[in-house]
């Protein structure tokens, strides 16, 4: 199980026969041109994903913001008043 798996084998019959043409349309040599399409298929196959982990290690990604319709409340604590305590006590 590897990348060929990624490529499909009417992609692989047609650069096989490609290949087949580019030899001169020998005899006999049908599986050398299967092996061979595969393994540019899967050279390509591979840089290509190597080129997208590459690009995407490349870009930043920033969460987005929630949006916020009214600005948020703020609570802020009295200050300790020592006078109130005493009187409390």
């Amino acid at each position: 199980m590897g990348l060929d798996q990624f490529i499909g084998e009417d992609k692989i019959r047609q650069r096989s026969h490609e290949i087949w043409e580019m030899d001169g349309r020998p005899e006999g040599r049908a599986e050398e041109h299967w092996r061979r399409a595969v393994a540019q298929l899967m050279a390509e196959l591979e840089r290509d994903w190597l080129a997208a982990l590459d690009e995407r290690k490349r870009t930043e990604f920033v969460m987005p913001r929630p949006e916020v319709h009214e600005p948020p409340q703020r609570w802020q604590a009295d200050r300790c008043n020592p006078a109130a305590l005493a009187k409390a006590a």
